[in-house]
Protein backbone atom coordinates (compact mmCIF):
# COMPACT_ATOMS: atom_id res chain seq x y z
CA UNK A 1 0.00 0.00 0.00
CA UNK A 2 1.66 3.45 -0.65
CA UNK A 3 2.39 5.26 2.53
CA UNK A 4 2.76 8.97 3.12
CA UNK A 5 6.53 9.22 0.86
CA UNK A 6 4.61 7.67 -1.72
CA UNK A 7 1.60 9.71 -1.48
CA UNK A 8 3.27 13.19 -1.15
CA UNK A 9 5.87 12.19 -4.03
CA UNK A 10 2.68 11.91 -6.18
CA UNK A 11 1.63 15.40 -5.21
CA UNK A 12 5.07 17.38 -5.52
CA UNK A 13 4.55 15.69 -9.13
CA UNK A 14 1.09 16.96 -9.97
CA UNK A 15 1.43 20.51 -8.43
CA UNK A 16 3.51 22.04 -11.42
CA UNK A 17 1.69 19.92 -13.86
CA UNK A 18 -2.30 20.62 -13.17
CA UNK A 19 -2.73 23.41 -10.67
CA UNK A 20 -4.65 26.40 -11.77
CA UNK A 21 -6.24 24.06 -14.96
CA UNK A 22 -9.91 23.86 -15.12
CA UNK A 23 -11.69 20.37 -15.47
CA UNK A 24 -13.68 19.47 -18.40
CA UNK A 25 -14.87 15.70 -17.63
CA UNK A 26 -14.67 13.08 -15.16
CA UNK A 27 -15.34 9.53 -15.86
CA UNK A 28 -15.90 7.00 -14.18
CA UNK A 29 -15.45 2.83 -15.44
CA UNK A 30 -15.88 0.80 -12.45
CA UNK A 31 -18.69 2.68 -10.79
CA UNK A 32 -17.81 1.40 -7.10
CA UNK A 33 -14.79 3.71 -7.33
CA UNK A 34 -16.23 6.71 -7.45
CA UNK A 35 -17.92 7.75 -4.48
CA UNK A 36 -20.26 10.76 -5.22
CA UNK A 37 -23.75 10.61 -3.26
CA UNK A 38 -24.68 13.99 -3.50
CA UNK A 39 -24.00 13.93 -7.66
CA UNK A 40 -21.29 16.89 -7.26
CA UNK A 41 -19.92 17.87 -10.52
CA UNK A 42 -16.48 19.11 -10.52
CA UNK A 43 -16.34 19.61 -14.33
CA UNK A 44 -16.15 24.04 -15.42
CA UNK A 45 -14.38 24.18 -12.40
CA UNK A 46 -10.14 24.98 -11.68
CA UNK A 47 -8.13 23.29 -9.51
CA UNK A 48 -6.89 25.59 -6.97
CA UNK A 49 -4.18 23.11 -4.71
CA UNK A 50 -3.31 19.47 -4.45
CA UNK A 51 -3.21 18.92 0.01
CA UNK A 52 -2.31 15.80 1.34
CA UNK A 53 -3.17 14.21 4.65
CA UNK A 54 -1.35 10.84 5.63
CA UNK A 55 -2.32 8.92 2.70
CA UNK A 56 -5.01 10.73 1.44
CA UNK A 57 -4.57 13.16 -1.48
CA UNK A 58 -6.82 16.13 -1.49
CA UNK A 59 -7.45 17.80 -5.21
CA UNK A 60 -9.28 21.09 -4.49
CA UNK A 61 -11.24 22.99 -6.95
CA UNK A 62 -13.84 26.02 -6.57
CA UNK A 63 -16.13 24.34 -5.16
CA UNK A 64 -15.79 20.38 -4.94
CA UNK A 65 -12.86 18.25 -3.65
CA UNK A 66 -12.15 15.02 -5.12
CA UNK A 67 -10.33 13.35 -2.41
CA UNK A 68 -7.95 10.25 -3.83
CA UNK A 69 -7.32 7.06 -1.46
CA UNK A 70 -4.85 4.76 -3.51
CA UNK A 71 -5.61 1.95 -1.01
CA UNK A 72 -3.28 -1.11 -1.80
CA UNK A 73 -2.56 -0.84 -5.60
CA UNK A 74 -3.91 2.08 -6.84
CA UNK A 75 -1.90 4.64 -9.23
CA UNK A 76 -2.38 8.21 -10.34
CA UNK A 77 -0.59 8.92 -13.92
CA UNK A 78 -0.55 11.83 -15.18
CA UNK A 79 -1.22 12.15 -19.47
CA UNK A 80 -0.22 15.34 -20.96
CA UNK A 81 -2.01 17.20 -23.91
CA UNK A 82 -1.80 15.35 -26.94
CA UNK A 83 -0.49 11.86 -25.63
CA UNK A 84 -1.96 8.86 -26.02
CA UNK A 85 -4.88 7.89 -23.81
CA UNK A 86 -4.32 5.54 -21.17
CA UNK A 87 -7.31 3.04 -22.31
CA UNK A 88 -4.16 1.49 -24.24
CA UNK A 89 -4.32 -1.48 -22.30
CA UNK A 90 -0.18 -1.29 -22.39
CA UNK A 91 -0.47 1.87 -20.41
CA UNK A 92 -3.64 1.48 -18.11
CA UNK A 93 -4.83 -2.15 -17.97
CA UNK A 94 -6.58 -1.67 -14.99
CA UNK A 95 -8.32 2.03 -15.95
CA UNK A 96 -10.38 2.51 -13.04
CA UNK A 97 -11.45 6.21 -13.32
CA UNK A 98 -9.79 9.63 -15.75
CA UNK A 99 -10.41 13.20 -15.10
CA UNK A 100 -9.53 15.37 -18.52
CA UNK A 101 -8.65 19.42 -18.31
CA UNK A 102 -9.37 21.88 -21.07
CA UNK A 103 -6.15 21.76 -22.39
CA UNK A 104 -5.94 18.01 -22.61
CA UNK A 105 -3.96 16.81 -20.43
CA UNK A 106 -5.12 13.99 -18.10
CA UNK A 107 -5.01 12.30 -14.82
CA UNK A 108 -5.69 8.16 -14.64
CA UNK A 109 -6.89 6.29 -12.06
CA UNK A 110 -5.90 2.31 -12.78
CA UNK A 111 -6.10 0.03 -9.49
CA UNK A 112 -5.54 -3.80 -9.92
CA UNK A 113 -7.35 -4.48 -7.01
CA UNK A 114 -10.33 -1.84 -7.17
CA UNK A 115 -10.38 -0.95 -3.53
CA UNK A 116 -9.04 2.71 -3.98
CA UNK A 117 -11.28 5.40 -4.28
CA UNK A 118 -12.38 8.81 -5.54
CA UNK A 119 -14.63 10.58 -3.37
CA UNK A 120 -16.34 14.07 -4.31
CA UNK A 121 -17.27 16.58 -0.97
CA UNK A 122 -18.13 20.28 -1.06
CA UNK A 123 -14.94 22.44 -0.83
CA UNK A 124 -14.03 22.38 3.19
CA UNK A 125 -16.01 19.27 3.85
CA UNK A 126 -13.43 16.49 3.48
CA UNK A 127 -14.33 15.38 6.96
CA UNK A 128 -17.21 14.01 6.09
CA UNK A 129 -15.27 10.82 5.39
CA UNK A 130 -15.21 8.47 8.72
CA UNK A 131 -11.53 7.45 7.60
CA UNK A 132 -10.26 11.07 6.90
CA UNK A 133 -11.79 12.51 9.96
CA UNK A 134 -10.15 10.14 12.62
CA UNK A 135 -6.69 10.80 11.14
CA UNK A 136 -4.17 11.57 13.80
CA UNK A 137 -1.29 14.25 13.33
CA UNK A 138 0.38 13.95 9.80
CA UNK A 139 3.92 12.84 10.40
CA UNK A 140 5.75 15.76 8.47
CA UNK A 141 2.93 18.20 8.83
CA UNK A 142 3.14 21.12 11.36
CA UNK A 143 0.72 19.54 13.89
CA UNK A 144 3.16 16.70 14.51
CA UNK A 145 4.12 17.28 18.63
CA UNK A 146 5.92 15.17 21.26
CA UNK A 147 3.41 16.05 23.92
CA UNK A 148 0.31 15.13 21.32
CA UNK A 149 2.38 11.82 20.15
CA UNK A 150 3.22 11.01 24.18
CA UNK A 151 0.00 11.53 25.10
CA UNK A 152 -1.57 9.06 22.05
CA UNK A 153 0.99 6.37 23.57
CA UNK A 154 0.47 6.58 27.08
CA UNK A 155 -2.96 6.32 26.09
CA UNK A 156 -2.39 2.71 24.82
CA UNK A 157 -0.72 0.77 27.88
CA UNK A 158 -1.32 -2.67 26.37
CA UNK A 159 -0.51 -1.48 23.11
CA UNK A 160 3.19 -2.94 20.97
CA UNK A 161 5.04 -0.05 19.61
CA UNK A 162 4.73 -1.06 16.41
CA UNK A 163 0.75 -1.57 16.93
CA UNK A 164 0.53 2.27 18.05
CA UNK A 165 2.55 3.21 15.00
CA UNK A 166 0.08 1.43 12.39
CA UNK A 167 -2.48 3.16 14.14
CA UNK A 168 -3.63 5.92 11.77
CA UNK A 169 -5.59 8.07 15.10
CA UNK A 170 -2.13 8.23 16.24
CA UNK A 171 0.13 9.03 13.13
CA UNK A 172 -1.24 9.74 9.70
CA UNK A 173 0.82 8.38 6.69
CA UNK A 174 3.24 5.45 8.69
CA UNK A 175 1.93 2.31 7.46
CA UNK A 176 4.12 -1.19 7.35
CA UNK A 177 7.45 -0.62 5.71
CA UNK A 178 8.44 2.77 7.51
CA UNK A 179 6.96 1.30 11.12
CA UNK A 180 9.62 -1.64 10.92
CA UNK A 181 12.30 0.61 9.63
CA UNK A 182 11.91 3.57 12.12
CA UNK A 183 11.99 1.47 14.92
CA UNK A 184 15.14 -0.90 13.42
CA UNK A 185 16.45 2.75 13.68
CA UNK A 186 15.65 3.31 16.78
CA UNK A 187 16.62 0.19 18.11
CA UNK A 188 13.68 -1.01 19.84
CA UNK A 189 11.97 -4.24 18.52
CA UNK A 190 8.14 -3.29 17.08
CA UNK A 191 6.78 -6.38 19.48
CA UNK A 192 8.12 -4.08 22.96
CA UNK A 193 5.06 -3.12 25.23
CA UNK A 194 4.53 0.58 25.14
CA UNK A 195 4.50 0.88 29.15
CA UNK A 196 7.95 -0.71 29.20
CA UNK A 197 9.78 1.77 27.15
CA UNK A 198 11.19 4.67 28.22
CA UNK A 199 10.24 8.25 27.18
CA UNK A 200 13.44 9.15 26.04
CA UNK A 201 13.30 6.29 23.74
CA UNK A 202 9.92 7.27 22.57
CA UNK A 203 11.22 10.25 21.60
CA UNK A 204 13.84 8.91 19.47
CA UNK A 205 10.91 7.30 17.83
CA UNK A 206 9.36 10.94 17.44
CA UNK A 207 12.25 12.25 16.14
CA UNK A 208 12.83 9.47 13.52
CA UNK A 209 9.89 9.43 11.60
CA UNK A 210 9.61 12.02 10.10
CA UNK A 211 12.91 12.36 9.19
CA UNK A 212 13.20 9.00 7.90
CA UNK A 213 9.92 9.85 5.49
CA UNK A 214 11.48 13.02 4.04
CA UNK A 215 14.58 11.01 3.36
CA UNK A 216 11.70 8.31 1.79
CA UNK A 217 10.40 11.19 -0.39
CA UNK A 218 13.60 12.64 -1.38
CA UNK A 219 14.43 9.14 -3.34
CA UNK A 220 11.00 8.67 -4.77
CA UNK A 221 9.35 6.59 -2.06
CA UNK A 222 9.24 2.43 -2.18
CA UNK A 223 8.51 0.48 -4.70
CA UNK A 224 8.74 -3.33 -4.68
CA UNK A 225 5.39 -4.46 -6.80
CA UNK A 226 2.70 -1.85 -7.53
CA UNK A 227 3.99 1.32 -6.68
CA UNK A 228 5.19 4.29 -9.74
CA UNK A 229 4.48 7.61 -9.00
CA UNK A 230 2.05 10.29 -11.28
CA UNK A 231 5.27 9.48 -14.30
CA UNK A 232 4.88 5.60 -14.14
CA UNK A 233 8.54 5.52 -12.54
CA UNK A 234 9.74 3.49 -9.14
CA UNK A 235 10.60 5.16 -6.17
CA UNK A 236 14.29 4.29 -4.60
CA UNK A 237 13.97 3.63 -1.26
CA UNK A 238 13.35 0.32 -0.98
CA UNK A 239 17.35 0.41 -2.06
CA UNK A 240 17.69 1.76 1.73
CA UNK A 241 15.53 -0.46 3.14
CA UNK A 242 16.90 -2.03 6.62
CA UNK A 243 14.59 -4.73 7.56
CA UNK A 244 11.52 -4.75 5.79
CA UNK A 245 11.45 -8.02 3.15
CA UNK A 246 15.41 -8.10 4.39
CA UNK A 247 14.01 -12.27 6.63
CA UNK A 248 16.69 -14.45 6.53
CA UNK A 249 19.81 -11.33 5.35
CA UNK A 250 22.69 -10.25 7.80
CA UNK A 251 21.80 -6.98 9.67
CA UNK A 252 23.15 -4.42 8.56
CA UNK A 253 24.26 -2.93 11.68
CA UNK A 254 25.55 -6.37 13.52
CA UNK A 255 25.36 -9.14 10.74
CA UNK A 256 22.87 -10.69 12.62
CA UNK A 257 20.03 -12.79 10.14
CA UNK A 258 16.94 -10.58 10.19
CA UNK A 259 13.85 -12.33 11.61
CA UNK A 260 10.19 -11.70 10.69
CA UNK A 261 7.33 -12.59 13.06
CA UNK A 262 3.71 -11.01 13.16
CA UNK A 263 2.88 -7.67 14.97
CA UNK A 264 -0.74 -5.98 15.33
CA UNK A 265 -1.78 -8.89 12.76
CA UNK A 266 1.22 -7.96 10.24
CA UNK A 267 4.25 -9.00 8.97
CA UNK A 268 7.20 -7.63 10.65
CA UNK A 269 10.93 -7.60 10.56
CA UNK A 270 13.56 -6.85 12.63
CA UNK A 271 17.03 -7.40 14.06
CA UNK A 272 17.02 -8.92 17.23
CA UNK A 273 20.07 -8.34 18.34
CA UNK A 274 20.08 -4.15 17.35
CA UNK A 275 16.57 -3.97 18.78
CA UNK A 276 15.77 -4.01 22.79
CA UNK A 277 12.33 -6.22 23.61
CA UNK A 278 11.65 -3.93 27.01
CA UNK A 279 9.78 -7.07 28.29
CA UNK A 280 11.40 -6.70 31.68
Amino acid sequence: MPELPEVESIRQNLEGLILHKELCRLEAYTPEVLVNPEGLDPCGQTLQSLDRKGKYLLLHFDQVTIMVHLRMTGKLLFEGPGSDPACDPGLAPHLRARLTFKDGARLVFDDVRRFGRLSLFPLGESWRDPGFASLGPDAIGPDWDWEDFLAKLQRRPRSTIKGALLDQKVVAGLGNIYADEVLFRAGIRPDAPLAKIPEDQLRKVYDLVPSLLRESIGLGGTSFRDYVNSFGQKGHFQLALAVYQKEGLPCVKCGTPIKKMQVAGRGTRYCPQCQKAYTS
